[in-house]
């Protein structure tokens, strides 16, 4: 699949603010500017505006033991490291202090990056000399050799949160730089990042939906947005059987007090639509994926309130089903079908679309609700 350079640059921007969860920061500007030479290049622009905002707003510090010979006694004295160097009988003791600094693992990958980008080939010379110059702001940050495993470590929080967007562009980038910094250049991370981005997209298109309609429903009595389990409600016959049973887990489940939806993502080139027998058809297996979420759902639904148990949502029992697939520069399409008491729906959302477009487009989809038939 090869769709992510079908998609505007700005558009892929906004697919990533929103499936990282952070809408905080958006540099709208320069973002809708149709300049940019490539998706890193962009990413890297934002990461600039980024990590500016963040010097005007002074870097976020922490503690962090340190481990230093000193002519007197502070913090831990560490006596087994301070007899090893005979430094005590010259009054020199090795001691561990806690030291508040900005020198923390969270802005060493940010000016790393930052170093990294701007010193490889191929890179226009603007960008690198403004990622150069906002990396050199962070005097009392360290330079270090930036690995995927690190982010991993990196903690954040309330106080830091606005760290979480930018080490989330950073990962992107990381991801598509080689080991090898000396043999590559600029035009071969932005291959390689299109083809990252091509793997990716089932996936962030998955979350993208999640999120915003996280964002925009919330006020509106909507909520979970999050996955659901189902149960399969058949009755296993002989032993073992019930633990053969694959797991169902919806993408995104939507409930409001008048209405439950299942949504089912799906990224394809073709838009959904597929040749069989000389004509054009849904995909067979995400329809049927489709059916068993929500006719097990009902069915558990009828279980629990056979057995004098709590139903989960008064509406688990006619939940509408719907088909969400993205496309890039395809027809739209939207129909809707009926089977008592569920109504589905299998639409598309082209991504190529200006983006304002394309939130209206997710939006109408589900508000308001259309009557069943």
């Amino acid at each position: 699949m090869s769709a992510a350079p079908e998609i505007p640059i700005a558009n892929v921007y906004h697919l990533l603010c929103y499936a990282s969860g952070y809408l905080g920061f958006e540099a709208d500007a320069e973002v809708e500017r149709d300049d940019h030479s490539g998706y890193t290049a962009l990413l890297l622009k934002v990461l600039n505006h980024g990590c500016t905002h963040l010097l005007k707003q002074g870097l976020h510090r922490d503690y962090r033991a340190e481990t230093e010979s000193m002519p007197a006694i502070r913090g831990k004295l560490e006596l087994s490291h301070s007899l090893a160097t005979g430094g005590l009988s010259r009054g020199i003791a090795v001691c561990t202090q806690d030291v508040f600094t900005a020198d923390v693992l969270a802005n060493q990958i940010l000016k790393s990056v930052l170093l990294r980008c701007a010193g490889m080939p191929g890179l226009d010379g603007k960008l690198a000399d403004a990622s150069r110059r906002v990396a050199l702001r962070m005097s009392e940050v360290s330079r270090i050799e930036v690995d995927i495993r690190l982010f991993n470590r990196v903690k954040l929080h309330r106080n830091n949160a606005y760290y979480g967007f930018l080490l989330f562009l950073c990962r992107l980038l990381v991801e598509s730089l080689s080991v090898r910094e000396l043999q590559e250049d600029w035009e071969t991370v932005e291959q390689r990042f299109h083809r990252s981005l091509s793997d990716k997209l089932p996936a962030l298109f998955e979350a993208f939906v999640r999120n915003f309609y996280r964002t925009h429903l919330g006020r509106e009595g909507w909520s979970r947005f999050d996955a659901q389990h189902i149960d399969w409600q058949w009755t296993p016959l002989n032993s073992g059987a019930s633990g053969l049973l694959p797991k169902m887990k919806t993408d995104v489940t939507l409930e409001h007090p008048d209405r439950k939806i299942i949504l089912d993502t799906k990224f394809y080139r073709s838009g959904g639509l597929s040749e069989h027998f000389e004509r054009l058809t849904f995909e067979s297996a995400n329809l049927y994926q489709l059916h068993a979420y929500v006719t097990q759902l009902s069915r558990q639904a009828e279980t629990r309130a056979t057995n004098g148990d709590r139903i989960a949502h008064p509406h688990d029992r006619d939940a509408e089903g719907m088909l969400l697939y993205a496309s890039a520069r395809e027809e739209e399409f939207l129909h809707a079908y009926w089977m008592a008491p569920h109504r589905m729906v299998v639409a598309s959302v082209d991504l190529a679309r200006p983006w304002r477009d394309i939130e209206a487009r997710l939006l109408e989809l589900i508000r308001p609700a259309a009557p069943a038939a």
